[in-house]
């Protein structure tokens, strides 16, 4: 009688132990389809900027993000706060990461497509 009790007791414990312990992620404030848009841009500011003199890099990344943050009415905290939600969940951002590679991907073709239609200079 006294091992069923240590069972029962052992059993008990681990039972109250094993909790479900996936982790609580907090919610982003911006929608996964914005926030996709927003980092997309990020991404293209930042391939452009590799491409401006390193003396002027800063003034051109600042003036641009502004713009970014701008065109979307979002404060640069509201932004770099949801940007850490995102990405401190995996399978938040890898969704998000799905979202933003598919938009380039449009963004470039988009761009292949205007350069074949655009009109051949004849010199």
């Amino acid at each position: 009688m006294k091992s069923i009790y240590c069972v029962l007791t052992i059993l008990i414990v681990f039972g109250l132990g094993c909790d479900d312990y996936a982790p609580k992620y907090e919610e982003p404030t911006i929608d996964e389809k914005k926030m996709a848009e927003m980092v997309a841009n990020v991404h293209i500011i930042e391939a452009y900027a590799q491409n401006v003199k390193a003396t002027e890099r800063d003034s051109v990344k600042a003036v641009l993000y502004n713009e970014l943050f701008e065109m979307y009415a979002i404060d640069t905290a509201v932004f770099y706060e949801n940007q850490r939600l995102y990405y401190e969940n995996p399978t938040a951002v890898e969704n998000l990461y799905e979202d933003v590679l598919q938009i380039l991907e449009d963004k470039g073709q988009e761009i292949e497509s205007k350069k074949l239609n655009a009109p051949k200079n004849k010199n």
